[in-house]
């Protein structure tokens, strides 16, 4: 009898140290919502959501293959900036001359090739050379029907070079059939030749150098919604951007912008003050 109930006894004790108290339960559940609460702001710096030196690192890369290509292939490549209408990301693509119109290069997408979606919260201009509006916005294409809107290029000679020039895009053409990767790209019809991206005349001119900003500071200051201010460099019948607002909008990015011009031989990125 003695035995039984020992074996008794020790079998309660096995079955009671088989579960978890209500304590230890919540002091589990405790440490799992702090490791959360520490790791969802470390995943967001890894990813770079809203981090600028990480939208640097990512279109350094992107600058340099381009800038390799030029060099292998003797011909113009580049890096062009849009808007991706589904994401309202910033998107890098690398671009090469498909034809030209006298001096202007008529820039379409080389094929095969990755994009560069930049970090979600950041937004770029990029920046002119002795140029009245400083700094190149995002631009729904003048004469065409697109829903992306287009920004600017940096652009690189076959010695690996920056250089300024005058550029336009190549939309294709039905008659006769010539086909666009710009035009898939930006959702445009085949148009042909588009050297006018702006509602200024004439082609734009090739940049120089990447003013990066946070995207939520900005919206907040400026309202981008209505017709008062656009998110371009230009507005109907001023193609320099030398409105009161785009003057406002360039003193902004002088103020709260970190400017990174690319230099001209190795094609890297040199911060600016």
């Amino acid at each position: 009898m003695q035995l039984d109930s020992i074996s008794i006894r020790r079998q309660r004790r096995r079955h009671r140290s088989a579960g978890f108290t209500l304590t230890e339960i919540l002091v589990v559940i405790g440490i799992i919502v702090l490791f959360i609460a520490l790791a969802i702001p470390a995943m967001s710096a890894i990813s770079g959501t809203r981090s600028i030196a990480g939208a640097e690192n990512n279109l350094s890369a992107l600058l340099a293959r381009a800038r390799e290509e030029a060099i292998g292939i003797q011909d113009y490549r580049g890096v062009m900036f849009y808007i991706d209408p589904a994401t309202d990301g910033v998107v890098g693509v690398i671009v090469r001359p498909a034809t030209s119109v006298g001096a202007t290069l008529l820039l379409d997408t080389v094929p095969n090739r990755d994009y560069l979606a930049m970090p979600k919260g950041v937004r770029l201009r990029t920046v002119f050379d002795g140029d009245n509006d400083r700094y190149l916005g995002f631009n729904r294409l003048q004469k065409v029907s697109a829903p992306a809107k287009v920004g600017g290029v940096i652009l690189f000679d076959s010695q690996g070079r920056v250089v300024v020039k005058p550029y336009g895009l190549w939309l294709g053409s039905t008659s006769p059939p010539s086909p666009s990767g710009m035009a898939d790209l930006l959702g445009a019809p085949a148009s042909g030749a588009l050297t006018s991206l702006t509602p200024g005349n004439g082609p734009l001119n090739s940049q120089i150098g990447i003013a990066f900003f946070d995207k939520r500071t900005f919206l907040a200051t400026h309202d981008l919604s209505g017709t008062q201010y656009t998110d371009s460099n230009a507005v109907p019948g001023d193609p320099q951007g030398t409105t009161a607002n785009e003057k406002e909008v360039d003193e902004w990015i002088d103020t709260h912008a970190t400017p990174a011009l690319v230099s001209r031989f190795t094609g890297s990125l040199v911060k600016g003050e």
